[in-house]
């Protein structure tokens, strides 16, 4: 469900809150997103993505000149109690809010600086008497009666005077000191008495002065508990010091209290004078530039989580920022990078609020009422602080001035309701209470009816919901399609007999968008009734292997379920092993039992092989003394294999109930040192139960001589059905209209464009005949050839060819844009960050209706950072809403071909010539063809 909608942009190049990011190096790519919190307030989210990793920060951007919006401290009302800034804000009714004041983790003491509100003074040290404050570098964040914002390390100073002369310090306000030497002061803000206090010094005793309208009002005993009353204030005096004060403190005498914020033992303001302030940490801009001095910073040189203060050159403007860090997905920042994040926000004068675990923001979203967590706190949760800065409307909720309408999905199915969300705001963007029975409601573009706020359209088209409160209207588009196909998660689901587990059903439309399926109208089939369902229930009676058919407006899906357990252990070879063999007696070596190395059990099969220097092939078998039986519910054949790197091509030889012989690839080569599971799907032309007799490691074109050993343990079995297409594969070309079964030869201005996968594989040679007709194949009416893989036969290709290299290029072909990146290392921006930009540059610039992006890695499904492959796949789908063109983003890998169509953008994976049998007739290459600048594809055999 769309939680809300907020001004979402996707930038082209490397765009900031000013100019370009350069914290880490180069901006790759930029997600911004801006709402209102209240007139004068303004929520900004952004998650820039760097040459070095994620960098999130969150921005409350605050106009102190708006009389709409006023910053002041939130705290518990209870003196040294914590809690999450969530709870503060709520309990405050702030709508945003981030920490504030460092606190010491191991104490219930208050914060270490002052919190001042409305001209008072919630709670303070006197600086004079304490280490913290700007004797530790620590500054204090001020608003004065105009709005202007400062920090500095000012000062927090106190006394009383009478008949207008001091009289004597006091120590603190609403804190309690560690030493009583000097005079103290509390009042009702924390306490209703003075128990706790007395109980805190007994050994040394208090006596209580009550002020009340600037007048001694009462003096009490030693250690005499006193009310104190609302609107008045006690002075706390130590037993053994009480004699010193009293002569200024006689009943009925006239004193004042003093609160002065000072800077460098000079005046600047009266607290009376100031709309709030708030203790922090150190300096980190002065106008503008790098502070100089010292300062307090935690971990300084080390990037961790952020909370920072700041002003901005435009008057009156206060900044209150959030940098997660700490975790795989955000960098976090040091002292320096800080530096320049507020250069590029504009900040003139900056200083530190508590960061690490502490670091929080919360933000009403526009319309809500509740307050909505919005970074991610590096500890997994709020962490409960001291205290926190929270933002305020001065305004009473006014008339309804906006309708926001937030459609549980923005696209949907005829005869699929879709909920509606209905938000107000007044004129200051301050939340307005709306229900059904405030508004009408009315559909244009589709037909349709409203169930309350529940929209069911009856035809396909653009819908227009449009809902109208007296004069305010707010409308929201809703796509109404048609389903081409269904898509169950999960699509295997395992179970255990006699359970029930759940499922989602998805629709998807001709450009890949999904929509779940009201239950009540999917009907099901079983192929061996063993398991039923009924909606997204599924509840298997006995062990088996089934397969269920979902149909829908008819279209149809299919769901795997394994009952009982997925994985069966057949062999660990405790009592058995093998016998040796080779392709020639060129090849030499043994089988034998190995009790050092083993993976399970007691002991493992050890081959040892010498593949000598040689141009042709040779191959090294383990014949199984007792052939491993593979039972009939079998989908794959698993096991785990120990090997040192030697690259060897590896495969096991398999023969079926029919007689037939099947060789079945585990390893392309053995790259792997150490232990490593293995798995191979077993063909669906398979005959089982069938039994697993031999297992052979080969090359061709050794370069030297060498000696090669492997173990072979724990065989194993996964259950489940074994044609897995549109399951765990995907072949969403079934429902894609670009998709076409067959395409006919070009004519005319027509061409045609062909896709390869990988064809030089290890270990796998070809006689020059077949190297002739797959070159010939690829050729014929081709007007350019794309080797999507670095692995290539040196085939005879006569065409326009163009090779992925692990780089960057693009060049533009007739009506297609061929655009390579360079992903081996595990995503765009750990191969070459460089790339980003580069993509952005030639799609931007792109005359091309049919873009082809080329990469070794599915970024949706194969990045190391998945938070990059998703920002690249919503770029492109952007990029597609913009300018309709059609992108296709080819990759390789894997065994099998697979197609994804999602949200518009086409992924088709190719296997090439890396079939689980090595048989050319398996494979596939990738053909487009062009007509009238539309782009249409298929696949057709590498034979």
């Amino acid at each position: 469900m769309k939680a809300r909608k907020l001004l979402l942009s996707f930038m082209i190049g490397s765009v900031a809150l000013g100019s370009t990011y350069s914290t880490y190096g180069a901006v790759l790519h930029e997600i911004t997103q801006s709402q209102t919190v209240t007139n004068g307030a303004t929520h900004i989210s952004k998650q820039v993505l760097t040459d070095s990793g994620w960098q999130d920060l969150n921005i409350l951007r605050i106009d102190l000149s708006n009389d709409n919006v006023v910053l002041k401290p939130i705290q518990s009302s209870v003196l040294g109690e914590r809690n999450t800034i969530m709870n503060l804000a709520t309990s405050a009714g702030a709508l945003a809010a981030v920490n504030a004041d460092y606190f010491d983790m191991s104490t219930k003491t208050p914060a270490f600086g002052p919190s001042i509100s409305e001209g008072s003074l919630n709670n303070a040290y006197h600086n004079d008497y304490y280490t913290l404050g700007p004797q530790k570098y620590m500054g204090t964040l001020i608003v004065d009666e105009e709005g202007q914002a400062s920090m500095d390390y000012y000062s927090v100073k106190m006394w009383v005077e009478t008949d207008g002369q001091k009289a004597f310090d006091l120590s603190s306000y609403n804190k309690t000191p560690s030493s009583i030497r000097t005079p103290f002061v509390i009042d009702r803000t924390y306490y209703v008495n003075n128990a706790a206090l007395i109980s805190k010094y007994q050994q040394v005793g208090l006596y209580t002065v009550l002020i009340e309208e600037d007048t001694v009002s009462y003096i009490s005993g030693l250690n005499e508990v006193v009310e104190i009353p609302k609107d008045a204030y006690a002075i706390m005096i130590s037993g053994d010091t009480f004699s010193k004060y009293i002569p200024y403190l006689e009943e009925g005498s006239e004193i004042v209290l003093q609160q002065v914020i000072t800077l460098n033992n000079e005046i600047v303001e009266s607290v009376s004078d100031l709309q709030m302030g708030i203790g922090g940490g150190g300096l980190i801009l002065k106008n503008g530039q790098a502070y100089q001095g010292q300062a307090h910073k935690v971990s300084g040189d080390k990037k961790e989580p952020r909370t920072i203060v700041a002003n901005t050159y435009t008057p009156n403007e206060v900044l209150l920022i959030t940098i997660d860090g700490r975790t795989n997905q955000s960098l976090g920042a040091n002292h320096t990078d800080l530096i320049k994040i507020l250069q590029e926000l504009g900040a003139k004068d900056a200083m530190y609020l508590d960061g690490g675990g502490s670091t929080t923001m919360v933000v009403r979203n526009e319309g809500d009422m509740n307050l909505t967590l919005q970074n991610k706190p590096s500890g997994g949760s709020q962490r409960n602080v001291a205290n926190g800065i929270g933002v305020f409307s001065t305004r009473p909720q006014g008339e309804l001035a906006k309708i926001i309408i937030e459609p549980s999905r923005e696209r949907t199915f005829v005869g699929e309701s879709v909920p509606l969300i209905l938000k107000g705001v007044d004129e200051n963007g301050n939340s307005v209470v709306l229900s059904s029975k405030d508004v009408s409601i009315q559909v244009a573009g589709v037909t349709g009816n409203f169930n309350g706020l529940n929209f069911t359209p009856e035809s396909e088209g653009d819908a227009l919901i449009m809902v109208t409160a007296g004069d305010v209207t707010g409308t929201a588009e809703i796509k109404v399609t048609k389903p081409t196909g269904l898509i169950i998660e999960p699509a295997t689901l395992q179970m255990d007999e006699q359970t029930t587990k759940q499922v989602q059903v998805y629709g998807v439309d001709q450009e890949g968008y999904k929509v779940p399926i009201t239950p009540e109208k999917i009907k099901w089939t079983s192929e061996s009734g063993q398991v039923t369902a009924v909606g997204n229930s599924i509840t298997s009676t006995k062990r088996s292997v089934d397969r269920l058919n979902a149909s829908y407006a008819g279209v149809t899906g299919k769901l795997n379920v394994v009952v009982g357990e997925t994985t069966v252990a057949l062999e660990s070879f405790e009592e058995t092993t093998g016998k040796w063999a080779a392709s020639s007696k060129a090849v030499e070596g043994k089988v034998e039992a190995s009790k050092e190395i083993k993976y399970h059990g007691n002991q493992a099969i050890k081959m040892t092989y010498t593949f000598n220097k040689d141009a042709n092939k040779q191959v090294a078998y383990t014949v199984f003394e007792k052939p491993v039986v593979i039972p009939d519910d079998a989908r794959s054949l698993n096991m785990w294999i120990y090997a040192n790197g030697q690259g060897d091509t590896l495969k096991v030889q398999v023969e079926d109930a029919n007689g037939q012989v099947h060789y079945l690839k585990l390893a392309d080569s053995l790259s792997h040192k150490g232990w490593k599971y293995m798995s191979v799907n077993l063909p669906e032309d398979m005959k089982l139960p069938a039994k697993m007799t031999k297992l052979y490691a080969y090359t061709s074109g050794n370069t030297q001589k060498r000696t090669s050993a492997i173990y072979i343990d724990h065989v194993s079995i996964t259950r489940g059905q074994r044609d897995l297409a549109g399951t765990s594969t995907r072949l969403d070309y079934q429902f894609d209209p670009l998709y076409k079964p067959n395409l006919q030869a070009p004519v005319g201005d027509q061409y045609v464009v062909k896709v390869t996968g990988p064809t030089a594989l290890t270990g796998l040679t070809h006689s020059e005949e077949t190297l002739k007709k797959m070159a010939d194949k690829l050729n014929k009416d081709a007007s350019a050839i794309i080797q999507a893989s670095s692995s290539n036969l040196p085939l005879a290709l006569t065409k326009e060819l163009y090779t992925y290299a692990n780089s960057y290029s693009d060049v533009a072909f007739k009506d297609i844009e061929f655009i390579f990146a360079g992903t081996d290392g595990g995503g765009i921006r750990q191969t070459s960050a460089s790339q980003w930009n580069m993509l952005k540059q030639s799609l931007e610039m792109a005359q091309a209706n049919n873009i082809i992006l080329v990469m070794s890695r599915n970024p949706l499904t194969q990045f190391n950072d998945a938070r990059e492959g998703q920002a690249l796949h919503d770029y492109l789908k952007d990029y597609k809403a913009k300018t309709g063109k059609n992108i296709f983003v080819v990759t390789t890998g894997g065994q099998t071909k697979e197609v994804r169509l999602e949200e518009g953008i086409r992924y088709i994976r190719l296997n090439g010539l890396a079939t689980p049998t090595d048989k050319l007739t398996d494979s596939e290459y990738l053909l487009f063809k062009v007509v009238d600048g539309q782009i249409y594809y298929t696949f057709e055999s590498m034979m």
